[in-house]
């Protein structure tokens, strides 16, 4: 019982995001919004990124032994990772070279991380 709860709550936070993405892109128009209801467009653009990257991992975990701290850290890695290639495109400064960049940068701070979180695993 308690699992089926859990399942409708999850539905039921889907639902709510997808009637957020109907009513906001589908009623604000980008070209005369202000500027902080573009903001707004792309916090919600990035929780869906977010909730649809959480969906995937959650289905690979039954496939693969994700631990729940490797999965944490890739949802925020490549929901960043995303975010920061729209948010680029989006003001006209994406291209190649920029995600040349962003693809090592972003491993060296996975490695970083993964390095600080086994310093403080340690000392504990």
């Amino acid at each position: 019982m308690n699992n089926m709860r859990k399942h409708v709550g999850i539905g039921l936070r889907l639902l709510a995001l997808v009637l957020a993405d109907i009513f906001f892109f589908g009623y604000i128009d980008p070209v005369s919004a202000y500027a902080v209801v573009v903001i707004l467009g792309f916090v919600l653009l990035v929780v869906n990124v977010y909730v649809l990257v959480s969906l995937v991992l959650s289905f690979l975990a039954r496939l693969l032994p994700l631990g729940g701290g490797l999965r944490k850290r890739l949802k925020f890695a490549v929901t960043g990772f995303i975010g920061a290639l729209v948010a680029m495109q989006s003001i006209g400064q994406l291209t190649l070279k920029d995600m040349f960049a962003i693809v090592p940068l972003l491993i060296l701070l996975a490695f970083y991380l993964s390095y600080q979180h086994k310093e403080q695993s340690g000392r504990s």
